[in-house]
């Protein structure tokens, strides 16, 4: 082995400017390569459909998460997709609900700028696409929370 190191697994030697750089760092999140220092030998390799990979130049399968039974995933993803009502939060294990009074009918949201309020007519219970169409005569809802 004597005074040369190799590059690390995931990773290849850029002679060019003489670093070592991550194979997968085009394809960022959602994939990974064990590879080692050969470029014949790079492959990157997309994480499974219902797992997502936040992480940037992983190295391993043990990279790739499950995603939560409510939500899905294409293979390759860097997060999972949630049912509208919801939305998922970069590095998170779960899909988070849009508070009570408010709404959303975007699949796949990452924000809970998807969730917009309820009408003062209208109201919502946690994790609503829509709110109900109106309050019943006579009543009306606090900011759209559920009756």
């Amino acid at each position: 082995q004597g005074p040369c190191e190799g590059c690390p697994a995931g990773s290849y030697l850029n002679a060019g400017i003489g670093v070592c750089t991550a194979f997968c760092s085009a394809f960022s999140a959602g994939s990974y390569s064990a590879a080692v220092g050969d470029l014949r030998s790079f492959a990157c390799t997309s994480c499974p459909a219902e797992t997502y990979s936040a992480a940037v130049g992983a190295t391993n399968s043990s990279a790739c998460t499950s995603c939560p039974s409510e939500a899905s995933s294409a293979a390759g993803s860097s997060m999972c997709t949630c049912p509208a009502g919801s939305y998922w939060v970069w590095r998170s294990s779960s899909c988070t609900l849009c508070t009570s009074g408010t709404h959303s009918a975007v699949v796949g949201a990452s924000s809970s700028s998807t969730c917009t309020n309820c009408t003062a007519e209208s109201y919502s219970a946690a994790g609503s696409s829509n709110c109900t169409a109106s309050c019943p005569a006579g009543t009306y809802s606090v900011n759209g929370s559920a009756a």
